[in-house]
């Protein structure tokens, strides 16, 4: 129950806005945010999605909350914002970081 009330939470701060989510965004690719100068690579999973920034090798696990939301249970978040563009979320920090697609696996 506290992790529901902190998600609510957090989306009325961050002001997402629930009927933006796009269901047919499928997120499987590779993503770029050049102004951090990161890309993560993005598939898709039973549960949500995983990714793995392309310089660590490390597969990180997201599970999705609702259409357009991934949570990783430690206060991370990916946002679906359109086909094209995503925006990772640290809740703890405020850290934002919007990636757009370079490739599409689909």
């Amino acid at each position: 129950m506290k992790a529901i009330i902190s998600l609510i939470a957090f989306l009325f701060v961050a002001g997402i806005p629930l009927s933006q989510a796009n269901a047919a965004v499928r997120l499987d690719g590779l993503w770029r945010n050049n102004k951090e100068n990161i890309s993560v690579r993005i598939q898709s999973t039973a549960q949500g999605i995983r990714a793995m920034r392309l310089e660590q090798s490390v597969w990180y696990f997201y599970t999705k909350q609702h259409e357009g939301l991934y949570s990783d249970g430690k206060g991370r978040f990916y946002e679906v914002r359109s086909d094209d563009e995503i925006m990772w979320r640290e809740s703890s920090t405020g850290k934002r970081i919007l990636f757009n697609r370079v490739t599409n696996d689909q």
